[in-house]
């Protein structure tokens, strides 16, 4: 960025190309010495009245001399951005490269600094990526209220929570009512009996009771598999799944556990989970929601895992084949290349 000199500087210069002294210049513009003295050492702006007696003098159009100070008006907030571009590039540092190449598109080098942050702003709707420190943005310090959390570790939560807000407003939602549970977790059933577009259909269902489901990039500095975080702009939640795997049991147990956590939250905004590890209420209404468990526990008993005892056990119990395949491989009853058949992977 080219330095823009201050008006009085400007100014000085040309009463020296006329060979004038300050007090001789004083005398025929009629601006006080001091006034003169102040200007030229940068200490004042050039204001309106002092800009219409130089603007005479030099018989020039005072928008001419005026357009001196707001030059350098627009030099000095180009120049604070500058600064306050590189202290917010201090703070893209702290995400993991691919992390913000996966959600920008952008790779995060200095040559692309101010592209990076003015990005990044957007995506975490702030106006400054310095807003991500405040532990407050999203009450962490209320949900964790045992936990100490480093400053590195609250811009991430917050970043990573504001970028599914972001996600969240490109769809829209009815208002989420808590007396729909049943028909819900019954209509929500239904598809995963739906031979393509699974994934689709879970999110616009999920939509028609009040429930944003978004897919958001893994985190491998937090670990974050999901989080629920009720939205008093339109009163839905927002229902946030990492991608670390989108093995459709994955997806299906997570929303699930999560919808639990949303009976729970009426007087809290925000439930993070980390790693799967959900708690006992919430891990088996989702258990409970998808499968008989006490069925299965009585399927595992007989050791049988072959896909024709898959098949009548699922038939028999009502429950999609990929719900139960995704089950044995997560209690690592089969390894996870088994049921190739029976198995679903999400593409997003």
């Amino acid at each position: 960025m080219e330095k823009v000199k201050h008006p009085g500087i400007i100014i000085k210069d040309e009463m020296d190309k006329i060979k004038m002294n300050q007090n001789e210049f004083s005398i025929r513009t009629t601006i006080p010495t001091k006034t003169l003295t102040k200007l030229f050492a940068g200490e004042i702006n050039l204001t309106t009245d002092i800009a219409k007696k130089l603007a005479m003098f030099f018989n020039k159009p005072i928008e001419n001399v005026m357009n001196l100070q707001t030059k350098y008006d627009e030099y000095l907030i180009d120049k604070e951005i500058l600064k306050n571009i590189d202290n917010e590039f201090e703070i893209v540092k702290m995400f993991d490269s691919n992390y913000i190449k996966e959600i920008s598109n952008i790779k995060p080098i200095v040559n692309n600094k101010v592209e990076v942050v003015e990005r990044l702003r957007n995506l975490f709707m702030v106006n400054s990526l310095e807003i991500l420190k405040d532990v407050n943005l999203f009450g962490l310090n209320k949900i964790f209220k045992e936990r100490e959390f480093s400053e590195k570790e609250i811009v991430l939560h917050n970043a990573f929570i504001s970028y599914a807000m972001y996600l969240s407003r490109f769809q829209k939602s009815f208002s989420f009512d808590y007396k729909n549970n049943t028909a819900m977790i019954e209509e929500l059933k239904k598809i995963t009996f739906e031979p393509k577009n699974q994934l689709y259909s879970l999110m616009e269902k999920l939509n028609k009771y009040g429930v944003k489901l978004i897919l958001v990039p893994y985190s491998k500095e937090l670990k974050i598999t999901s989080f629920v975080k009720l939205s008093p702009e339109d009163n839905s939640v927002v229902l946030a799944v990492s991608t670390d795997s989108l093995d459709a049991y994955d997806v299906w147990f997570r929303v699930h556990a999560e919808i639990a956590y949303t009976y729970k939250l009426h007087t809290r905004l925000l439930s993070i989970t980390y790693g799967d590890k959900y708690d006992d209420y919430t891990n088996k209404f989702a258990i409970c929601t998808l499968m008989n468990p006490n069925a299965y526990d009585y399927f595992v008993s007989l050791h049988d895992f072959d896909s024709k005892a898959l098949d009548i056990f699922c038939k028999k119990n009502n429950v999609a084949k990929f719900i139960i395949a995704g089950k044995l491989k997560k209690d690592k009853l089969v390894p996870k290349k088994a049921l190739p058949k029976e198995s679903i992977t999400y593409k997003i």
